[in-house]
């Protein structure tokens, strides 16, 4: 890259300039394009805001085990600001910071300028940096402390670096081991460190062990869809900044051992991510590393025909900001939608029955929770919930399977008194030509009422007398 000067400040400037306001642009559309959160996760938080002891509306009533600290951000801001926007604007400014991070990150290990321009790019619309500082909550904060910490590190602040990786428990467990999992390449050539590596190890299991006692951990299983966002995936990864990065890697192992560690990491993440779709965070950064380093070679590559050339570089380009804008605009399909909320406030307003609990998919959980102010029978914070594999496998079945009398004494079992079905379960369903949990509904109308017929969400009531 040339060292062109305009008002003082070279190309590299200008251009990280573009990318800064890009990302800017991205995080503002992303988190404030609506006037409600979207997600589920974020409802939790917002409920919460910090509070420890024991959550009376989820899973019907459980102690609470969850990371606390991004509800205490909201309850910082939230008598400022309120609690929706303040949940906005944390995802916002962490997301650019840890942006800004990424860009000081890659200068720190001598990668050249355009690498570094080009990866904040692919970073930039990349799915899964979009779903992390939009929906994401806590992870949100504890991926922006991971790269800090690490910043720190390469500078040699040692003990500033441990206390801001000390702090990364507090937004996410998971993020806290695999933060301890990243160390251990990061000492791993340097045997001075051992010591100081283990003394982490320690603090972050006794920390974690202080905050969430023996976690009982609900893992779901991974699909190859999920992990490309042109395919379905919820935040999974570009499909042709996957080609690029592949191109990337091609260009890498050229250099055979000289990049071995790179390697060894890359594989790793890889096998964790066929496990856990969290993963795809951390992994989204190595990719765009990846992605910069086969773009690069792309550019410098000498084709017989210069047309073919550019036309093919101009379409892979394309596809890139095509993934980011067209997941930009799924944002609004995440949910809750306006009819959602109208719905949840209708079956706030309905008559309340002792011990009762209301029902939903386990996406809707939380909204249940925070809109409704009421039970639900299960959300998506598996983290230490009671009897979590028998109430995910009762849910399942209370959806899917079309099994009158066992669906009926499970909701009795469980004193389940309103079902709430969103746009999603119900599309779901009736493409299956009805079966499921509409199956049941037409084999027993006098033991399930439609009480809310919305434009696309039903409440229905379940009536054991």
């Amino acid at each position: 890259m040339k060292n062109i000067n305009f008002l003082g400040l070279n190309a590299e400037y200008w251009l990280f300039l573009l990318s800064f306001f890009v990302c800017l642009a991205v995080l503002l559309f992303s988190n404030f394009s609506t006037s409600y959160l979207i997600g589920d996760e974020s409802y939790l938080h917002l409920r919460l805001m910090g509070d420890t002891g024991y959550d009376d509306l989820s899973y019907g009533g459980r102690e609470i085990s969850y990371p606390v600290g991004f509800g205490f951000l909201i309850g910082l801001l939230s008598p400022l600001l309120g609690g929706v926007f303040a949940v906005k604007l944390l995802h916002f400014i962490f997301g650019m910071f840890t942006f800004v991070l990424f860009f000081f990150i890659l200068r720190k290990l001598g990668f050249m300028r355009e690498d570094r321009l080009y990866a904040l790019f692919f970073l930039i619309l990349s799915p899964a940096f979009i779903y992390l500082f939009s929906f994401s909550g806590s992870f949100s904060v504890a991926v922006f402390l991971t790269l800090l910490s690490f910043l720190l590190l390469l500078h040699k602040k040692l003990l500033v670096g441990s206390l801001v990786f000390f702090l990364i428990p507090f937004f996410n467990l998971y993020a806290g081991f695999f933060g301890l999992f990243l160390l251990f390449f990061y000492v791993f050539e340097d045997k001075k460190r051992i010591s100081w590596f283990l003394m982490m190890f320690l603090g972050v299991v006794l920390l974690s062990f202080l905050l969430y006692g023996d976690p009982i951990v609900y893992r779901e299983p991974v699909q190859f869809v999920d992990l490309v966002s042109d395919f379905g995936g919820d935040f999974g990864f570009a499909f042709f900044t996957l080609i690029l990065a592949f191109l990337g890697f091609i260009v890498l192992w050229t250099h055979k051992y000289h990049y071995f560690f790179f390697y060894l990491l890359f594989g790793f993440l890889v096998f964790f991510m066929l496990f856990y779709t969290w993963v795809l965070f951390y992994f989204s950064f190595f990719i765009a590393i990846v992605a910069a380093i086969g773009f690069k070679d792309f550019l410098d590559r000498k084709w017989e025909s210069p047309l073919v050339k550019y036309f093919t570089l101009l379409l892979l380009l394309l596809g890139v900001v095509f993934s980011g804008l067209s997941y930009l605009e799924r944002v609004d399909e995440v949910g809750p939608t306006p009819q959602t909320v109208k719905t949840l406030e209708t079956l706030e307003n309905l008559p309340h029955y002792e011990g009762e609990i209301i029902f939903s998919h386990i996406d809707g959980g939380n909204w249940v929770a925070y809109y409704t102010g009421r039970k639900n029978f299960v959300d998506t914070n598996y983290l230490n919930a009671p009897n979590v594999y028998t109430r995910l496998e009762d849910h399942d079945t209370i959806l899917y399977s079309g099994k009158h009398n066992v669906v009926n004494d499970i909701l009795k079992g469980e004193n389940v008194r309103y079902i709430f079905l969103d746009e999603k379960i119900i599309e779901e369903l009736l493409d299956k030509g009805g079966v499921g949990i509409l199956r049941v509904f037409n084999l027993d109308p006098e033991t399930y009422t439609l009480i809310y017929d919305g434009e696309t969400e039903q409440i229905w009531g379940v009536n054991y007398d």
